[in-house]
């Protein structure tokens, strides 16, 4: 205690204050549990903590033999933080860098919604949908780019009704191009 103290005074070792219980998540993951993206981070966080509290305590100028030793008897791995880094975020999204094929994929998803924008896009500034228009704007409904038609107008464009305005005024239809 009286090491432990000495490098607090001294400010040897990372603010541990941040250090998170994750003894849960842990016992889960032993139990070959799926663990979720901010469990992941909250254990990397703490594996971050304790791989720099190894380091200030190795290099302090100061004797921690006692310290030092319990220190060193932590299991850390800097190769599973940096994994973890390219894993999720803060808060437990899944990155790109989490794998190519997933990087992969999500650029093919990109490169397809672009398409699918530039081509609603087009269909707003045409005049063969313009009569039809209620606004030159597009929007999501149920995940699906529409346009907003005049009450009417949709049986004029071939494609399906999401959303209807509160007024009753405009219908959001995705074409079925």
């Amino acid at each position: 205690i009286e090491e432990a103290r000495g490098a607090l005074r001294q400010n040897l070792t990372p603010d541990l204050s941040s250090a998170a219980g994750t003894d849960a998540e842990l016992a889960r993951a032993a139990k070959g549990a799926s663990l979720e993206g901010t469990e992941l981070w909250k254990i990397a966080s703490n594996e971050r903590l304790a791989l720099e509290t190894q380091r200030s305590l190795a290099r302090s100028p100061v004797a921690l033999p006692l310290l030092q030793q319990e220190a060193a008897r932590l299991d850390t791995s800097e190769d599973f933080v940096r994994r973890l880094a390219r894993t999720v975020d803060a808060e437990g999204a899944l990155l790109d860098t989490a794998s190519p094929a997933l990087a992969a994929l999500r650029r093919d998803l990109r490169a397809q919604a672009e398409g699918v924008r530039s081509r609603i896009e087009s269909i707003l500034r045409s005049s063969e949908y313009a009569p039809f228009l209620q606004d030159d704007f597009f929007t999501l409904r149920e995940n699906r780019y529409v346009i907003p038609l005049k009450t009417g107008a949709q049986a004029q464009i071939e494609g399906i009704v999401h959303d209807t305005s509160n007024t009753g005024a405009t219908v959001f239809l995705e074409p079925k191009e």
